[in-house]
């Protein structure tokens, strides 16, 4: 994909030399202009590629062997502040370790946890019990294969991780909303599942009192 990029700067260049050759035909300037301006946009390209070349060596996630990883990476990332959505399938990561379920109960208790997962039974009933939001989307039949956690929901500087299954581990990606499209899709797809969940509620409650 970088290389893509190096020869997409590559036709950029080719098209300002390009210019400063017809600015010659037209305007008749004069030789050292028109070496000034080959030259700045030779620079121009040869920093375009030192660029693109330090992108993609800049270390995009982290790799977690196995669930202790996971769940010191989760910890960290929850432990950021503020409010918290966490999309997930269900939350079997968070059961087995004390100091996770301390901080989401701390996160419930001071209404700061939103978790959507596929069925809400057992921890998460207990969470929802002390004030916790969750959501489900089991209804829907299908299960995703990512998973992701947004910090400081609501805010400016919100950020999400993204875990999915990659070469055998799992895989953690950091966006924040200026990153790209990944912060606005989970973002988007957080508040779908919300609203959905809330429409279903609705519907089997109607349903219940219409059967009474």
């Amino acid at each position: 994909m970088y290389y893509l990029k190096w020869f997409g700067h590559l036709g950029t260049l080719g098209s300002l030399i390009g210019i400063i050759f017809l600015i010659e035909g037209n305007e008749n300037p004069s030789s050292f202009f028109m070496g000034f301006l080959i030259c700045l946009a030779i620079i121009l390209f040869i920093f375009a590629l030192v660029y693109e070349w330090k992108l993609s060596k800049k270390k995009k996630g982290i790799y977690c062997k196995n669930e202790k990883e996971i769940n010191a990476y989760m910890f960290r990332w929850i432990k950021k502040g503020g409010r918290v959505t966490i999309f997930t399938r269900d939350m079997s990561w968070a059961r087995n370790d004390k100091d996770i379920k301390d901080m989401l109960l701390q996160k419930a208790i001071n209404n700061e946890l939103t978790i959507i997962l596929a069925k809400n039974k057992g921890f998460t009933e207990y969470l929802e019990k002390n004030g916790a939001n969750i959501y489900t989307y089991g209804e829907f039949g299908y299960t995703p294969n990512s998973r992701f956690t947004i910090v400081r929901t609501g805010r400016i500087d919100s950020k999400v991780a993204i875990g999915k299954e990659q070469n055998g581990k799992h895989f953690i990606e950091e966006f924040s909303s200026s990153d790209g499209y990944q912060f606005p899709i989970a973002n988007d797809l957080a508040k779908f599942l919300i609203k959905y969940s809330q429409a279903n509620k609705r519907g089997v409650n109607q349903n219940a009192t219409s059967k009474q």
